[in-house]
């Protein structure tokens, strides 16, 4: 079994697609559609990394990173931070609320997976990573 990852939104179609990657990439992948099953998830998994939508009912990505870096035993768990809504207020924003990089949607497959993987071997708090947009490579 590969590294545990942490994958939180409330698109289920999106959630399938990206849980078939990344178990193929290797990954031990322990998904969700609510940020409040999500916090529980990181708690009795501890993964390695946490990719979390920003825009989901109840507890949005914003709150849910902000409860990550408040626990002392998950504070320094990276955080992907993906969204739609790819606006800079929105990026520092998520960024100030404790993700570790942002990705927008649709995002290119492999460098989602190269991000995950550079996390994961080099972990950075609160950074401004995201993965590149130059259109190489399969959207998800």
């Amino acid at each position: 079994m590969g590294e545990p990852i942490l994958l939180i939104d409330d698109e289920w179609r999106l959630v399938a697609v990206l849980r078939e990657r990344l178990i193929a990439a290797g990954y031990d992948v322990h998904a969700t559609l609510s940020a409040e099953d999500g916090w529980h998830m990181a708690h009795e998994h501890r993964p390695k990394v946490i990719l979390v939508d920003i825009c989901m009912p109840w507890i949005d990505g914003f709150e849910f990173c902000r409860r990550v870096r408040s626990a002392p035993e998950l504070a320094h768990t990276p955080i992907v931070a993906i969204s739609a809504i790819a606006y800079d207020s929105t990026r520092h924003a998520i960024v100030e609320a404790g993700a570790t990089a942002f990705v927008a949607k649709p995002y290119v497959a492999k460098h989602l997976l190269q991000l995950i993987q550079n996390l994961i071997i080099s972990p950075v708090n609160r950074s401004t990573l995201a993965a590149p947009a130059d259109g190489a490579g399969e959207a998800i």
